[in-house]
């Protein structure tokens, strides 16, 4: 006999309880092995319906002896788009309530894409509930939450037997808290539904929507992922608001324990400061920046009787860069560019650097030279040529005799370092290489005048370079350029 659920507001309204059984994590790749479905209206048990889903894929043993699902038992079972109807149907008018709802209500969105479909529901995520309603309770699992109001779990990791356990914890919790407070709980987790279960939703409105740069931590203060954003708070919000997210998304999210941000006056701040913070931190899920590589260049003096020679490029003097070319990881990267620019344009290998020897180069043998190397072309033509073509790959020369200092100015006053409002931020570069961050022009002034930073540059970076020869592009009135004398 179905039974009754005590008569609070919320639990009036239309409430599908929900959980899967899986063969992974993976919301885009592993599948459902079962799903199981309880339905309350009027505070009263509607129905209940559970299945076996044939995942069309090996479920990996761990799994199985996790969940008791073993290949065998859904190797005959209706694939999910069999019974895509009947789940359709249960969720259609009712709140999904599920524990850790992202991760059931991800999966069952995948499936319905699977089959050019969509699901749309309301959800209520009880692991988000559960820390509103028992904010000093440690640990919010579901045995953790069954174990707290004394409710014993059988069978647990099946699909059934799971939201069972769930609607025996969510109809004991008007004898723990008032129905005000479920209710109040109820309507502050759907409205932030797409927040990880980690974060309070109020520190997230605490994030100023201006420049800066945000950091993701996991567990034991691990840095996952360091971010920028010209509208912080919508961008961190928006990792969180597409359940389709890739694995590598997913695996972040669901790891996400605190948030940190840092405030700068504009886009130029805020990428230097993800580019400093994504080397220093090294995060998990960061890939671009991470690296101090060690580059190369390639100098030419403009000579036919010089080749290209590979230098290290970490100490380049910029002032002189008319003869350096390119930025590359290595020798062999140089050389392929080379390679590649002589196929295009008819260069001679030999006038690269890439053959040695006397006589015709390979290239002109095969007709792919126009034999500069044996006497066919003019030398002063074809030394324009190949002056035409390297320029192509020419690394800008720093165009000022001293340093810089880019006074970026903010669209509204912001928090700075030492918590006072500020309205803009000063950035000292010299020869390419960023100095650091000021909020005044004299702070700024007074570290390049210092003799050990003046006299003793950091190594060349390719991404301040990058985000520097980008920015000097655009320029507009946000920026001011403030040149030094050297």
């Amino acid at each position: 006999m179905p039974s009754a659920s005590p008569s609070t507001d919320f639990n009036l309204q239309p409430l599908a309880f929900i959980d899967l059984e899986t063969t992974g994590l993976r919301t885009t790749k592993d599948r459902i092995t079962e799903i199981a479905i309880i339905r309350y209206q009027n505070g009263q048990e509607l129905d209940r319906w559970s299945q076996l889903i044939n995942p069309k894929m090996k479920i990996p043993e761990q799994i199985q002896h996790l969940t008791g699902i073993h290949q065998a038992m859904v190797d005959n079972a209706p694939e999910f788009k069999e019974v895509i109807d009947i789940v359709r149907g249960k969720l259609q008018g009712f709140t999904l309530v599920a524990h850790n709802a992202r991760f059931d209500y991800g999966f069952l969105r995948n499936e319905f894409n699977r089959v050019n479909e969509q699901l749309h529901c309301q959800v209520l995520c009880t692991v988000k509930l559960s820390r509103r309603l028992f904010p000093k309770q440690q640990k919010h699992n579901l045995d953790a939450l069954l174990a707290a109001a004394n409710i014993p779990s059988e069978n647990r990791h099946r699909a059934m037997s799971d939201t069972q356990a769930l609607v025996g914890w969510f109809n004991s919790l008007p004898e723990r808290v008032s129905i005000e407070s479920i209710n109040d709980g109820a309507d502050q987790v759907m409205r932030q539904q797409a927040l990880p279960s980690h974060i309070d939703p109020g520190q997230i409105m605490d994030i100023p929507d201006t420049a800066g740069v945000y950091l993701f931590y996991g567990e034991n203060e691990l840095p996952l992922y360091v971010g920028k954003s010209v509208t912080l708070r919508s961008r961190i919000r928006s990792h969180f608001y597409d359940d389709r997210h890739s694995n590598k998304e997913m695996q972040l999210l669901q790891q996400v324990r605190h948030i940190e941000y840092r405030s700068t006056a504009g886009e130029l701040g805020a990428l230097l400061l993800e580019a400093s913070l994504v080397k220093q931190l090294c995060p998990v899920f960061n890939r671009q920046l991470r690296k101090k590589q060690q580059l190369v260049s390639l100098q030419w003096n403009g000579s036919i009787a010089q080749t290209p020679q590979v230098v290290d490029a970490c100490r380049l003097n910029f002032h002189q860069c008319e003869q350096f070319y390119g930025l590359f990881r290595n020798k062999r990267d140089a050389d392929q560019t080379l390679r590649k620019l002589s196929e295009e344009f008819r260069l001679c290998l030999k006038k690269l650097g890439l053959e040695k020897g006397k006589g015709a180069c390979f290239g002109s043998q095969i007709d792919r030279c126009d034999g500069v190397c044996a006497g066919k072309e003019d030398e002063e033509i074809y030394l324009q040529r190949q002056h035409d073509v390297l320029n192509r790959i020419r690394l800008n020369a720093w165009p000022y005799p001293g340093a810089l200092v880019i006074e970026e100015i903010a669209k509204a006053p912001y928090i700075g370092f030492d918590g006072k409002n500020y309205q803009s931020d000063f950035l000292l570069f010299d020869n390419w290489r960023y100095l650091g961050r000021f909020n005044s022009l004299e702070q700024a002034k007074t570290t390049y005048g210092d003799k050990q930073i003046s006299d003793s540059l950091p190594a060349f970076d390719r991404d301040i370079y990058k985000i520097l020869i980008s920015q000097l592009k655009k320029q507009g009135e946000h920026l001011h350029l403030i040149p030094l004398e050297a």
